[in-house]
């Protein structure tokens, strides 16, 4: 369970994760399940030899001064059981009086649920003593019970030390009053199970430490917004899920997330779950790499499902990939509901050989002085998706650059006049913003605008409906490489280079573009010595383009690509 508490403990730090309440005792009606531990848990066997009578396999005990009597008795019950145990203190100093069990062979480093019926009338206390191997005794303060005039069930979940090997609890009384108990229970709890690959996976199976929520789940979120996360009671299977509720959302997301679990290097994995919501949600693998730093990979968002739903979607770890967790996360008002949750190594169906297109964004004025150039010195053409309102600004293409690159055999696509939000305005916007944007670039260059990247790789099924009036293709931004079995022409999948990016990435997804003859399309804006954090150096970007040509792999315009892989 704690093998990833360091990454859990960042996410906490990082996300803003809303804490669980701490473990307190359960006033439940249900005992815990499995096997009773305890013998003769109910009190009703008496040993027929003993003068006073006694229950089998219990005894009792006090220390301190004060006048202790213990009863075996018959008192009026809130079950109709033959007897229960009686404590009673009067002319109490100091010191304790309880009843307790045989001590019973237990598994260190293990969770435990202890429970009894108690009616009292004062505040009571319960403690663990373990014995280990060595006949050291210790003691473990579990809690209190408070005072009442009804009989009450009671549990406390706890950890045994990895030492422990006997133990018995003391329900105890420490002050003047009296203590009846009954109906013990000592159950160890089921450790929790991994199914493919993601702990709790239906989340059916609550926290080893007792708290009233999934064990191995952590609710979590950021930003401003109000947000409820709850452990659901009803599933797509079994009896719960996960919910996560946003209002007053301004900014930030909410989401549900597990102990993140070990992964393989360069593996290819599908992740699913089963979702219901009332808007559009969307889906991050969330990635400790060597030297504790988080990717967050971005994958195909989900749409609103009024029913369950199933999700799916794949993505390949990256070369340093060490641990995984997934974020279906919400970020408008409105709530996400998961279950079921799988993450599955995946055998990758690739093209005939593997490809790789190189794409700007924008239309920085340092992807015309120091890009192209750049790659017309390696042999190299590339893919332009640019934003027609910045044509002219400075910093940006002229209308002439486009004109030069297109004559030069560069693509040159779309990106919108704005970079608007395009699931946020209006379907006669979503109209100006694509069409509008895609005549211009073909009166400037001359050739056939058929591709397109939306801005913050943001869609919709219907802002989807209009691009597919106009355009052959269509780039996000989700992270992951194309082949032919995840192909989509409008939802193409990229890496994206980022001022953070190293030389080793760029090779481990060339490797990985060629071991499974994929498609790789590396997303880049500036070009230049600005620092930004989209800003890749010119000396970098000479070094990974010297390293696709290292690597020996064909290099295309995202238009080229599109024709050898639809001719496959």
């Amino acid at each position: 369970m704690f093998k990833h508490l360091a990454l859990i403990t960042a996410l906490v730090s990082f996300l803003n994760i809303i804490p669980l309440p701490g473990a307190t005792p359960a006033l439940a009606a249900a005992q815990p399940a499995g096997t009773n531990l305890i013998a003769n848990p109910n009190v009703n066997t008496p040993v027929a030899s003993s003068r006073p009578i006694v229950p089998v396999d219990w005894q009792n005990g006090s220390w301190g001064t004060n006048n202790a009597v213990f009863s075996y008795t018959v008192p009026t019950r809130y079950v109709p059981q033959q007897r229960s145990l009686l404590t009673t203190i009067t002319n109490y100093t100091d010191g304790d009086a309880k009843w307790y069990f045989k001590p019973v062979a237990i598994d260190g480093g293990s969770y435990y649920t202890y429970a009894d019926s108690y009616k009292s009338s004062v505040v009571t206390h319960i403690v663990a003593q373990i014995e280990d191997a060595n006949g050291n005794i210790s003691y473990s303060y579990l809690g209190q019970a408070p005072s009442t005039l009804n009989w009450k069930p009671i549990s406390f979940t706890f950890p045994t030390p990895a030492t422990a090997k006997n133990l018995t609890v003391f329900h105890l009384l420490a002050s003047q009053g009296a203590l009846y108990t009954d109906d013990f229970s000592l159950v160890k709890r089921e450790a929790i199970q991994i199914t493919d690959g993601v702990p709790n996976a239906s989340v059916e199976q609550s926290a080893l430490d007792g708290t009233n929520a999934p064990g191995e789940w952590y609710p979590g979120g950021w930003g401003s917004n109000t947000r409820t996360l709850t452990w659901a009671n009803e599933g797509h299977t079994g009896t719960h899920s996960v919910k996560a509720e946003v209002s007053n959302y301004t900014d930030g997301d909410a989401k549900w997330f597990y102990t993140p679990q070990a992964i393989t290097p360069n593996q290819t994995y599908t992740i699913s779950d089963w979702y219901k919501s009332n808007v559009d949600t969307h889906v991050n693998a969330v990635i400790e790499r060597t030297g504790g730093q988080m990717q967050y990979l971005t994958l195909k968002d989900a749409p609103t499902a009024a029913g369950w739903t199933q999700y799916s979607d794949s993505f390949t770890a990256p070369f340093d990939a060490k641990s995984l967790t997934i974020f279906h996360v919400i970020n408008a008002n409105g709530f996400v509901q998961t279950d079921d949750y799988s993450v599955k190594p995946r055998q990758v169906v690739g093209f005939n050989q593997g490809l790789v297109s190189i794409s700007l964004d924008d239309g920085w004025a340092s992807q015309y002085n120091l890009a192209f150039p750049l790659l017309q010195q390696n042999g190299m053409k590339a893919t332009y998706y640019v934003t027609t309102g910045l044509l002219g600004q400075a910093g940006y293409f002229s209308q002439a650059d486009i004109t030069t690159l297109a004559q030069a055999g560069e693509q040159i696509a779309d990106h919108t006049i704005t970079h608007p939000h395009l699931t946020q305005i209006t379907a006669s916007e979503v109209e100006h913003e694509i069409h509008d944007s895609q005549i211009t670039l073909q009166g400037l260059s001359h050739q056939t605008v058929n591709d397109i990247a939306s801005p913050y790789g943001e869609t919709n099924i219907p802002v989807l409906n209009q691009i597919k009036q106009y355009y052959g293709s269509h780039r996000g931004i989700e992270t992951g490489y194309n082949s032919k079995d995840n192909f989509d022409v409008y939802d193409l999948r990229v890496q994206s280079v980022v001022s953070t990016t190293t030389l080793a990435e760029i090779q481990s997804w060339i490797d990985t573009a060629m071991r499974d003859k994929t498609w790789l399309i590396l997303v880049y804006h500036q070009v230049d010595n600005s620092g930004s954090e989209f800003a890749t150096t010119p000396a970098a970007f000479t070094q990974q383009l010297q390293a696709i040509q290292a690597k020996g792999i064909k290099t295309a315009t995202v238009g080229e690509a599109l024709a050898e892989i639809k001719a496959q």
